[in-house]
């Protein structure tokens, strides 16, 4: 009985972490990719955005990820 719910919390804890480090990840992307995008609106350089739109991509993937 002991032992059995201990099997059932360690698992559920290590999911857990997983959607925790999914969706830490995902912020991290989505504050550089917010950092890209507000520097080139400063610079008025069309070009960082080809550098923000796959950032920000990969970002949603991870945020997406968080909930399966």
């Amino acid at each position: 009985m002991y032992y059995g719910s201990y099997e059932e919390a360690l698992s559920s804890t290590t999911a857990y972490g997983k959607v925790a480090d999914y969706r830490s990840t995902g912020a991290l992307i989505f504050n550089v990719s917010a950092t890209l995008a507000s520097l080139g609106v400063l610079l008025k350089r069309k070009d960082v955005l080809y550098v923000y739109i796959p950032i920000f991509a990969i970002g949603l993937f991870y945020f997406i990820m968080s909930f399966l």
